[in-house]
């Protein structure tokens, strides 16, 4: 089968959605508030984001209900581009403020390829 990928939007202003398996995850659950507007928030300044993944089965923040988190395609970016879009999320949101170490955005690879990692906490906010 081919691979498909979905495309919301036009050219430039668009969201698109790796492939199948991560479109019906997106649509298997409800997502945190504060993610979507993280998300919005980053489409707005940086469009032409990917999303990667979105609730999996499992453990962790991808896993939780609503789901707290969501991966972004970060090979669309230069390395600089990468660190400023991390920098725009993590100086906007703080991800607990009892526990400042943490960040909202970050860019890893965990055997997939690296990717932009976009999660919240209940204590989420603005900065």
């Amino acid at each position: 089968m081919a691979k498909r990928t979905f495309v919301f939007g036009e050219f430039e202003d668009m969201i698109s959605i790796k492939d199948i398996p991560v479109f019906r995850a997106l649509l298997s659950k409800a997502y945190d508030p504060t993610l979507i507007e993280i998300l919005s928030n980053v489409e707005s300044f940086f469009p032409g984001i990917t999303i990667t993944e979105g609730f999996r089965d499992g453990t962790g923040v991808h896993s939780t209900d609503p789901c707290r988190a969501i991966d972004l395609r970060s090979r669309n970016y230069t390395k600089a581009q990468t660190q400023t879009i991390k920098n725009h999320i993590n100086n906007t949101w703080i991800y607990d403020p009892e526990r400042p170490e943490m960040n909202c955005c970050m860019v890893h690879d965990v055997g997939r390829g690296m990717h932009f990692h976009i999660q919240t906490h209940p204590n989420t906010a603005r900065r």
